[in-house]
């Protein structure tokens, strides 16, 4: 019998540095002298400055993310809005997530302070530099969630950062698309970009861009998508740039501060309300691989201790197959509830949170998998599997108070993503991959009052939206003959059963509110 896995918490002598292990983030980051970091905010602000810059901030993301749908020639983009955009201070607290696709934020911070601390001294981190990444091991959901990172300058100190990430057509591997449910390992899958420079001083590097599209089977594609990703950071860096000469840096980053603070003070309210305790959620997952007819357990511990929240993974079994996440994706999935269900008002300011939130995963597992397990599926597999009791554990965490139940607690919904991936010959001619994004208008669970929505859509997203069939049909050698709304409940109110406990706040659920049903 193999000896249990231990949790981070209990090893020694294990560097958790985006190689073999997830990268974790140290409580104080090593950064090379040789960059000089913003750090002086004005205090007492007025409150029209404050919202006037705050609310600037926010149109920065949307019109960020915007840019990329207008540019990028991608359905994954256009129709599916399988990407996002953040904004970060110097040192890689959060500022803002964007409104798309949650989890993709949920792992910017530990991209950034992994570039902080791995190429602050060599190459060197610059006014006018871009950084592509997609490892996993560093901070990515999945290999073709390719982020593009970019450090914001001024008066030669580093400001703050602009990022983005986006869903990749194709990047390689063994299969058209890039998911690759038969991969035996990582070395079956598409190319590992730990932050590497690719843009430098304003210009692309074609040597770095060229080895990019090289793995790829639509290298047209993704180059057209990295265009749409550097002109997303590029409209967001000019925006921060012009309310800086506005408003003055010290403003700027004020309001940046109080952004995060006030956030942290609203999640610390919100605890302040609830007791402690330990609430546990598990669910399985089954066919890590072809042929395999086993199923794999999935675990979540959510331990609350007065203002700290800890969460662990300990029970989950051992990587196996190919739907493994590695710690990035777990710690992700878990960012997207602790975000809609604890920071929503806050304008998915989730940064103050985090001050107050640990992950101690326990390595070796299937969402917390060591290089070179496969990941490509992640996002359909292990991914959803951690989202959804996530998702339940903070709704047990909110039961006892009448209120935020009421305001708050909710099921997760659809627990996996049910994904169809189209593959072979286009009508062009071409090689394609595709994922049908039709499950995006999945159902969204019940709440405390009321029942839940059968055709909400994703709430990880938060303003997704059901593409047109034509758009589909347009794009890949695929026929709808009809689609079919389902019109019942996409979950039963509980107070609906008389052992049920009857709420006493008239406060609407948010989720419900914001996530209006989608047409077909």
């Amino acid at each position: 019998m193999n000896a249990p896995l231990k949790k981070l918490s209990e090893l020694t002598g294990v560097v958790f540095d985006g190689r073999r292990s997830g990268y974790v983030p140290p409580k104080t980051l090593s950064i090379s002298p040789k960059l000089k970091l913003h750090k002086k905010a004005k205090k007492g602000l007025d409150p029209v400055t404050f919202e006037v810059v705050r609310h600037a901030l926010w149109n920065v993301n949307e019109e960020h993310g915007a840019t990329i749908q207008r540019l990028s020639g991608s359905p994954v983009a256009m129709y599916a809005l399988d990407l996002n955009p953040s904004i970060l201070t110097e040192d890689a607290e959060f500022v803002y997530f964007g409104p798309y696709m949650q989890y993709m934020s949920g792992v910017t911070d530990t991209q950034v302070k992994w570039t902080l601390e791995n190429r602050s001294d060599n190459p060197g981190i610059r006014d006018g530099d871009m950084f592509l990444a997609n490892d996993p091991w560093v901070g990515a959901a999945h290999q073709m969630d390719v982020m593009l990172l970019c450090p914001v300058f001024w008066k030669g100190e580093l400001f703050c950062w602009v990022t983005n990430c986006l869903h990749q057509y194709d990047i390689g591997g063994i299969t058209p698309g890039s998911f690759c449910p038969s991969a035996r390992d990582a070395f079956d899958e598409g190319i590992l970009i730990p932050p590497v420079k690719i843009v430098e001083g304003n210009e692309i590097r074609r040597d770095i861009e060229e080895i990019y599209l090289r793995s790829s089977r639509k290298p047209s594609a993704v180059a057209l998508d990295f265009r749409a990703q550097l002109a997303g950071n590029m409209t967001a860096r000019d925006r921060i740039l012009a309310l800086i000469s506005r408003y003055s840096a010290e403003t700027v980053k004020g309001v940046m501060r109080k952004i995060i603070d006030d956030g942290e003070r609203a999640f610390l309210k919100k605890l302040s309300r609830l007791p402690d305790g330990i609430w546990r959620d598990r669910t399985y997952v089954e066919c890590c691989r072809p042929g395999d007819r086993s199923v794999h357990r999935v675990v979540l511990s959510l331990y609350k201790n007065k203002s700290k929240l800890v969460f662990e993974n300990e029970g989950t079994d051992p990587q196996a197959g190919a739907i493994n996440a590695t710690y990035s994706g777990w710690r992700g999935a878990i960012m997207v509830a602790l975000n809609e269900l604890m920071c929503w008002e806050q304008y998915y300011a989730v940064g103050g949170a985090l001050r107050h939130v640990e992950f101690n995963p326990t390595p070796g597992t299937l969402n917390c998998a060591d290089f070179p397990a496969s990941v490509s599926t992640a996002p359909v597999q292990c991914m959803e599997i951690s989202l959804y009791p996530a998702y339940n554990v903070l709704s047990k965490m909110i039961y006892p108070d009448p209120e935020l139940r009421r305001d708050l607690m909710c099921i997760g919904g659809t627990s996996q993503w049910p994904a169809t991936i189209f593959r072979g010959i286009d009508q062009w001619g071409e090689r394609y991959g595709y994922l049908l994004v039709d499950p995006i208008g999945g159902a969204i669970g019940a709440f405390s009052h009321a029942d839940g929505i059968s055709t909400g859509g994703q709430a990880r997203t938060p303003i997704c939206k059901l593409p047109n069939v034509e758009h589909t049909e347009q794009s890949f050698p695929v026929l709808f003959l009809y689609r079919k709304e389902i019109t019942d409940s996409g979950g039963a109110n509980p107070a609906s059963f008389p052992t049920a406990p009857t709420a006493s706040s008239t406060t609407r659920c948010p989720l419900a509110t914001r996530s209006r049903p989608r047409r077909a």
